[in-house]
């Protein structure tokens, strides 16, 4: 797998987690103002966009945690984080694939609602 890929994600984590905190911060201080309202909206997407990620992830190690052969982009800014070979992979490296997001974004849901 690309390192850059895994450093680029780790960034954007690392970025919602500074937006979380800074409108938390905003939040306990009463901050009602228009940059206020630009944080808590960054903050929001920036919580779609880990979500986003942690699902590619879980299908990612779901992928390879069947053997499946998958195929990484070769470009930093693709909107994948990987190709599932259909040609060379069977159905149950298909459903470990697919469990694989679910799972993920079912861990996700667990840790947000809690």
């Amino acid at each position: 797998m690309p390192r850059t890929t895994l450093l680029r994600d780790l960034a954007l984590l690392a970025l919602a987690a500074l937006l979380w905190w800074q409108d938390t911060l905003a939040r306990q201080a009463g901050a009602s103002s228009t940059g206020a309202l630009l944080l808590g909206a960054s903050a929001g997407v920036s919580a779609a966009v880990a979500g986003f990620l942690l699902h590619e992830w879980g299908h990612l190690a779901g992928a390879l945690a069947a053997g499946s052969f998958v195929h990484y982009p070769d470009r930093l800014l693709a909107p994948l984080l990987f190709h599932f070979d259909t040609a060379r992979n069977d159905r149950r490296q298909f459903l470990w694939m697919s469990w694989g997001g679910y799972a993920a974004s079912a861990v996700g849901v667990l840790l947000i609602a809690r």
